[in-house]
């Protein structure tokens, strides 16, 4: 029943088509825009960074969104209050609710990123596909923690918007001020991404970093929600 009340939400449906729709329009625009330029690779050194931002970072997000509103959705009809006299409690629920869209989230941008044929897949981008995957009940949490209905939910989500514009404002800092952005658990796995395109062994310092910023944000967001229910 809950499988085909995601497929029922246009937001998840658009969510995982996202990275396939993405990935074939990187495969054949930057190749023609390279042509019209009359260069061959001419944007090669920005090839990571457009499939680190719309094929690894944005499917997850937009699958987060509509992970959150599936949750503010039971906030509503007293699921919470039924569940809690049930044998299982709110971080079960949360792992099940959320946990389907990440291995989702998981397994579509994980094919995504060689259908764009810029880039050679390496074991290294591996883990950063499971650390974006994390980011969608991430980003559902966090907007179910500071929401109470959906269009409290819809003026949280233009606030997350920070999670995108972070690891691309970065992008036009040339100093360690960069490393401020690392907040945002979005900064290590698109700068993450570069570097293991590139071969850099720096990168598993990222992916550390990075899962160690995600969990903590996590923990932290599903306290909250159990704080949030208790009290209702």
């Amino acid at each position: 029943m809950d499988i085909k009340t995601i497929w029922r939400e246009n937001f998840i449906v658009i969510g995982l088509c996202l990275p396939f729709l993405f990935a074939v329009l990187l495969r054949y625009i930057v190749p023609f825009i390279e042509s019209r330029i009359g260069l061959v690779h001419a944007l090669s050194g920005y090839y990571p960074s457009m499939i680190g931002l719309f094929v690894l970072v944005m499917p997850p997000f937009m699958i987060g969104l509509a992970g959150a509103f599936l949750m503010l959705d039971d906030y509503d009809q007293g699921a919470l209050r039924a569940i809690s006299v049930t044998p299982v409690s709110v971080p079960y629920y949360i792992t099940y609710r959320l946990g389907l869209l990440a291995v989702l989230a998981f397994f579509a941008t994980l094919i995504s990123i060689p259908l764009t044929g810029l880039i050679e897949f390496k074991i290294s981008i591996l883990p950063l596909v499971l650390m974006t995957s994390m980011f969608v009940p991430l980003l559902a949490l966090f907007i179910a923690d500071f929401a109470n209905n959906k269009v409290e939910g819809f003026a949280v989500m233009k606030a997350s918007g920070f999670f995108l514009m972070a690891p691309m404002a970065a992008n036009f800092i040339d100093s360690a001020w960069k490393y401020a952005f690392g907040i945002f658990p979005t900064f290590w796995s698109t700068h993450g991404f570069v570097l293991a395109v590139d071969g850099d062994p720096l990168v598993w310092v990222y992916i550390i970093i990075g899962f160690a910023v995600q969990g903590l944000t996590l923990l932290l967001l599903v306290k909250k929600f159990e704080r949030k229910f208790q009290i209702v």
